[in-house]
């Protein structure tokens, strides 16, 4: 490969991070939902084994029969991705479990006596597979299931301010099942299940197991006090030190203590203070009767000086007491409760539960107790998830390990104590945007939920045919569709499963790792809140603050940061490096957002060990001055907080944030080029969003290359196996969602040696295995005869004969097959009223040949439709009874190309289609190919050495691969049809693809990396562009008040470092043709000056003599270093050469007059993109149309068929113009004017003249405007 040095300057504190797995969530996600490369008894209980293992084991009601799991399996593909996107079919696998039945009897002595146990492997049907890009394919069409925030399981505080007061609740959110809310009416605590009916919260207590002895004791904080010598060790429940802190004396801040306690190290539900003796007397009374000292202290005494001193010296090493001054609060609400609860037992607080959720009030209290368990005891329907119980737990004080996925007692009795606690501080609610109270819900999320309707279905079907007989193959019981019908709807039957966005890898990885935020809540994108939509300190490193939307959607739409992650929970974590650590030992640590609570961080670009008093940090939502010493984190990388759009913006800090955001869309709408050309001031994560994007081919094995066509390439691998070859197979006219095309061109050449990740191949919008969107032009930012003026652009016709901006598209002509016999309509080349060469560019069903020209109106496929013969005269049906029928007359009416279609037909297929693919029809398995392989196999093993040795430039020569390839040409091919898909399906397509090729040209939008878009205005031709002293001609003209007003200064400071870039170029291939000696001299003379440079990194490439800048983003060069590398980049003699000024400006010179500008002007290279917003796509006309009902006027857009509306410029024009009867017709009949539309109609039919007009529909509402403000307005009719 090519070889390159890189410069840059010494390592920082903080080495660079290396890439981010852009699509590693994707991929993690679905791994977990299938687990389908972990052998079945090495799986864990999440995704798909976790659903299935809460089915099984099943019994029978009667319990004679038992089914149990041993594992599912999943299938390979039946087709490969490529075959499946061609045949548009879908890309899945087969799903089979394999169940064990056991047929018991019950035994005398309450056994089971087992007659026989089965195992059955039953299929239950296909799982749509993510392919190796990240993204699923569903009916031939790439499709990507966008993550969504929702709000996450566990506890909150809420607030409900209404007209007269403001009260404080707490929800408890489960991950599936009933909403709880405990509110305070009255101080007594209330229940509200699925908003219904206020409730005692006494009943859910009671409904699961709490008795009505052991309510006042589960409100009663006990502290362990432990009498020494010193003073006082008592021992604090942390579910009463997190809701209650006035256990001990008030002099001490609450904050503080409740701080001290949650820091404190020991056991998770406890924590060990010591206090003074002063402390706990007469404060705390004894909790139950305790022997002390030999003397029995009853319950309710007080702790008193002598009391605890016999406690010291007695044998009992502690005491029960509890705070009397403040667990009467408890107390008091829970009798105010009490006192509306009417129920004795659980069976009649469930009961009543029940009526409360039901339509009437009596409930049997079998069927309640069937609904209560329903609601809250049954895991199927009511679960907390592992993050909500932690939540639970964290939030209440309870032991991590505490409970389970359904709440208990004790759950619902912390719930009232901080419901309480919160009412008396008066504590503000949770923060519903909060990082800590959402969760991310990905694609095992998603299809998990899908799939658990139809597995809870299938259990149904078990349970029913258990009971009843069970049959020896399961397959007729169950509905083996319901799991791919399933799946298939949650892939395109919902807002967050799209199309993928394939204008080019940049889309394709940002539209993958989107992140809805309003996707899974009731308000839409119209009512949401302005707090939803704004950025949140906790998205640090978590979700991008730039790239959002456009619109409505602005802030509900979010894109996941460049190095984010998502756990198995849905907490999104950001990579930090503790402060402190050695350079050397720099390990990056994912950290959640509970985890970063109360911690302070550093921006990676401020060391930490600096000797400044104060750095710049973050601590929560404020930015403040600390000392370095406080700090806890540093970011693990420059561009954390940025997603991978955003972070390929050069000097992305010294532009605005809307422009930056700008530029990060505009960056997904760049159309590929056909020779795309890499940045020459670049980020360093192009690298990064062209390899996880999967557009460049990179070799998996280093070895030899033996072939290299366009349809493929050959690798011999290094190594000892003989006849080994590996095949990686090129697209050609792939055609993408957005009709760009997506080809792979060869990088290598016969006879090359690659290493294991050499890139051997590019694909759309890559240059060696980096993304390429654009290319480098040379811009000028001066006014050039207002053809720049506002956010026009002026380009060089030398750009457009250059061909740098082609671009190639493909439109898709689809036709519906009619597979009916009763279908009329037949496809046939056999049109009437066409010509001989018309019907020789169709094949034999009709559909045009492949690579035939096609233009407006030419035939693309051939139909043709019985003609309706009117009622025939007696003779003539006389003569067709005597000479028999003639044939019918037909009726062309073929498909035909619009005026907007002319290209090269490069393709036709129906899709979905049944048949697989042959050999020659998937991409890459040419003759060529085969043969070659085949030859090398036969030759290695004939010659019993390995394939790397042969010479394939003899086999070549002597024409061998031709002779093999005549003589296996009709062999069939050897297909493994056991696994081949069925499709019952008539309904199928007929798809023609036609390319086409695009240039640059007047209309079309281009744009800059840093949100600096235009519109082609003028291609001037290259005589007349302005040039620089050194003859080179000025390629794009902007306007500079563009960047001033719009505040992005990162345009100009690229221009400046583009430019530096080529001086070195230029310097380097000067000295190239020097000596040896020279050339080293001077090399290391430049080389030496650019590793002075303390920012920013500088790659220089041997082979092609070419230098390229590195400013990743927030950490780029200053304008003071962009000044030195000047200095080193051109000498004094090579400024005068090129024409450039002191200031770093040039002069240049009218290429009609010759004569130079007045001023220097600011030149340099910029990386400028053609947007897929193209004029040939937008360029419509009409004659006649539809028109708005209310307004009547044309309707807006090409695919409505709009037409131009007369506005204000427009009446301009024609007064200009003095076209009077005109703009009177336009104003009039041909607008609003509905009376005189219908005299002109009938006069024109009737042939009067002249027509006779009347007042326009909007001039009769201006007047009636006019006299509601009390102005007396009358239309008087013109005098003839």
């Amino acid at each position: 490969m090519t070889p390159t040095v890189r410069l840059r300057s010494p390592m920082p504190c903080i080495p660079p991070a290396r890439a981010p797995d852009l699509i590693g969530a994707q991929r993690a996600s679905f791994h977990r939902l299938t687990q389908h490369r972990i052998h079945p008894e090495a799986r864990y209980p999440r995704g798909l084994q976790r659903e299935l293992g809460a089915l099984f084991p099943m019994m029978s009601h009667d319990g004679a029969a038992l089914v149990e799991l041993l594992k599912y399996t999943i299938g390979r593909p039946c087709n490969g991705a490529t075959e499946c996107l061609l045949r548009g079919i879908t890309y899945s696998a087969p799903v089979s479990i394999t169940l064990r039945v056991t047929s018991r009897t019950p035994s005398t002595d309450g056994t089971w006596h087992v007659r026989h146990a089965r195992t059955h492997l039953v299929y239950i049907g296909n799982m749509p597979m993510m392919s190796s890009r990240g993204s699923f394919i569903v009916h031939g069409t790439e499709r990507a299931l966008i993550m969504d925030q929702r709000k996450s399981a566990g506890l909150f505080l809420t607030s409900n301010i209404d007209h007269h007061s403001h009260t404080c609740g707490v929800r408890v959110t489960p991950h599936r099942g009933t909403w709880l809310e405990l509110s305070l009416h009255d101080c007594a605590v209330l229940l509200r299940i699925n908003c219904t009916n206020n409730m005692p919260v006494t009943l859910l207590l009671k409904g699961l197991g709490a008795r009505n002895y052991a309510l006042p004791s589960m409100f009663t904080p006990i502290v362990v006090i432990a009498p020494c010598i010193d003073g006082i060790i008592a021992t604090v429940d942390m579910s009463d030190a997190v809701g209650e802190v006035l256990h001990f004396s008030l002099r001490r801040g609450l904050t503080t203590m409740a701080h001290r306690l949650g820091r404190w190290p020991g056991s998770p539900s406890q924590r060990t203070l010591s206090i003074d003796e002063a402390e706990v007397v007469n404060q705390f009374s004894l909790s139950s009767d305790a022997c002390i000292a030999g003397r029995t202290v009853t319950k309710g005494a007080l702790l008193s000086h002598r009391l605890l001193a016999r406690a010291r010296v007695g044998v009992r090493a502690y005491i029960d007491a509890v705070n009397r001054c403040h667990h009467g609060a408890y107390m008091h609400h829970m009798y105010r409760t009490l006192r509306m609860d009417r129920t004795v037992d659980p069976h009649d607080a469930r009961a009543c539960i029940a009526g409360n959720m039901g339509t009437t009030r009596h409930v049997h209290p079998t069927a309640a107790h069937r609904t209560f368990q329903g609601l809250m005891e049954d895991s199927r329907t009511y679960c907390l998830s592992a993050r909500g119980r932690s939540q639970i737990n964290a939030r209440t004080g309870r032991h991590p390990r505490d409970g389970g996925d359904t709440l208990d007692y004790r759950d619902i009795a912390h719930a009232v104590k901080l419901l309480v606690n919160t009412a008396r501080r008066s504590d503000s609610p949770d923060d519903v945007d909060d990082m800590r109270n959402r969760r991310t819900r990905d694609v095992c999320s998603a299809l998990r939920d899908a799939l658990r309707p139809a597995l809870l279905s299938m259990e149904r079907r078990i349970r029913c045919h258990a009971a009843l007989h069970m049959p020896d193959d399961l397959t007729h019981i169950l509905c083996t569709h319901a799991i791919t019908h399933r799946a298939f709807d949650a892939l395109t039957c919902t807002n967050l499963s799209q199309p993928l966005d394939q204008t080019n890898p940049l889309a394709e990885v940002t539209h993958k790792r989107r992140v809805s935020i309003v996707a899974g809540s009731a308000t839409g994108a119209r009512h949401a809140p302005i707090g939803a939509r704004d950025v949140h300190a906790t998205h640090y490193g978590r979700l991008c603050p730039v790239e959002t939307p456009e619109g409505q959607n602005i802030g509900l739409i979010a894109s996941l940061a460049a190095h984010a992650r998502i756990d198995a929970h849905g907490t999104m974590h950001a990579p930090y490096i503790a402060a402190g650590t050695a350079a050397t030992r720099c390990r990056e640590r994912y950290i959640s957002p509970q985890e970063e609570e109360g911690a302070m961080s550093a921006p990676s670009a401020i060391e930490p060990h600096t000797r400044r008093r104060s750095i710049m940090a973050r601590l929560g939502r404020k930015v403040i001055m600390a000392h370095p010493s406080a700090i806890s984190f540093v970011d693990a990388a420059h561009d954390m907080p940025v997603s991978s759009a955003t972070a390929t913006i050069p000097f992305l800090e010294h532009n605005d944030a809307c422009r930056a955001l700008m530029g990060s869309n505009m960056e997904r709408q760049a159309v590929p080029c056909v020779i795309p050309r890499r940045p020459r001031v670049h980020t360093g994560m192009e690298l990064a969003v062209a390899l996880h994007a999967g557009v460049a081919i990179r070799a998996r094995h280093a070895g030899r290359v033996a072939y290299v066509d366009p349809l493929h390439i050959a690798i011999v691998p290094r190594g000892d196996t003989p006849g080994s070859t590996h095949t990686y197979r090129l697209a050609r006219n792939a055609r993408t969602n957005q009709g760009t095309v997506a080809d792979h061109r060869p990088k290598v050449t016969p006879g090359a040696y690659v290493e294991a990740g050499d890139v051997i191949a590019d694909g759309a919008a890559c240059d060696a295995g980096e993304l390429a969107l654009g290319q480098d032009v040379l811009v000028a930012f001066m006014p050039w005869e207002g053809y720049n003026y506002e956010d026009s652009v002026a380009v060089s016709e030398a750009l457009q004969r250059s061909g740098a901006y082609f671009s190639v598209h493909i439109d898709e002509v689809s036709v519906a097959l009619c597979g009916d016999e009763t279908c009329s309509t037949t496809q046939s080349r056999c049109i009437p009223g066409i010509t001989q060469a018309q019907r020789y560019r169709l094949d034999e069903r009709g559909v045009v040949k492949v690579g035939a020209r096609v233009y407006p109106g030419d035939i693309i496929v051939g139909r043709i439709s019985p003609r309706t013969a009117p009622m025939a005269a007696y003779e003539e049906r006389l003569l067709r009874a005597v000479l028999g029928p003639c044939a019918p007359a037909h009726r062309d009416v073929s498909v035909r190309a619009t005026p907007c279609q002319a290209g090269t037909v490069v393709s036709t297929r129906v899709a979905p289609s049944a048949e697989p693919l042959a050999p020659s029809e998937l991409p890459g398995q040419s003759a060529g190919e085969q043969c070659m392989l085949r030859l090398l196999q036969r030759q290695a093993r004939a010659a019993g050495s390995n394939a790397a040795t042969l010479d394939i430039y003899r086999l070549l020569q002597h024409g061998a691969c031709d002779t093999y390839a005549a003589q296996h040409h009709h062999q069939p091919s050897n297909i493994d049809q056991h696994h081949a898909c069925t499709y019952t399906s008539t309904a199928r397509t007929l798809k023609v693809a036609i390319a086409y090729r695009l240039n640059l040209q007047s209309g079309d939008k281009v744009s800059g990396r840093h949100g600096n878009k235009g519109v082609v205005s003028k291609v001037v031709t290259a005589e007349d562009m302005p040039y620089m002293k050194d003859g080179r001609i000025i390629d794009v003209i902007l306007n500079p008040l563009g960047v001033p007003s719009r505040m992005n200064v990162g345009q100009l400071l690229e221009t400046h470092l583009g430019l530096i870039s080529m001086a070195l170029e230029v310097r380097a291939r000067t000295v190239a043709f020097s000596s040896q000696r020279c050339v080293d001299a001077a090399m290391h003379d430049v080389l030496y000056h650019c590793r002075m440079f303390h920012t920013g990194h500088l790659i220089y490439t041997e082979a092609s003599m070419s230098f390229r800048t590195v400013s990743p983003a927030f950490n780029g060069p200053c304008e003071a270093t962009i000044r030195r590398m000047a200095k080193v980049s051109v000498s004094q003699g090579a400024r005068f050469q090129h024409g450039l000024h002191r200031r770093h400006q040039a002069i240049l010179y009218d290429g009609r007059t010759g004569m130079p500008f007045d001023r220097p002007v600011t030149v340099g290279y910029m990386y400028y993109l053609k947007l897929n917003h193209l004029v040939r796509h937008k360029v419509h006309s009409r004659s006649t149309g539809p028109y708005s009902a209310v307004t009547e006027q044309p309707l807006g857009g090409k695919a409505r068929m709009g037409g131009q509306r007369v506005g204000e410029m427009e009446v301009w024009a024609l007064e200009a113009h003095g076209a009077a009867i005109t703009l009177h017709e336009m104003l009039t009949v041909k607008s609003d004017d509905v009376g005189g539309r219908r005299r002109v109609s009938e006069h024109t039919a009737r042939a009067v003249r002249p027509l006779c007009y009347g007042t326009p529909e909007s001039i009769s509402l201006l007047v009636s405007e006019l006299r509601a403000l009390c102005i007396d307005v009358a239309t008087e009719p013109r005098q003839a």
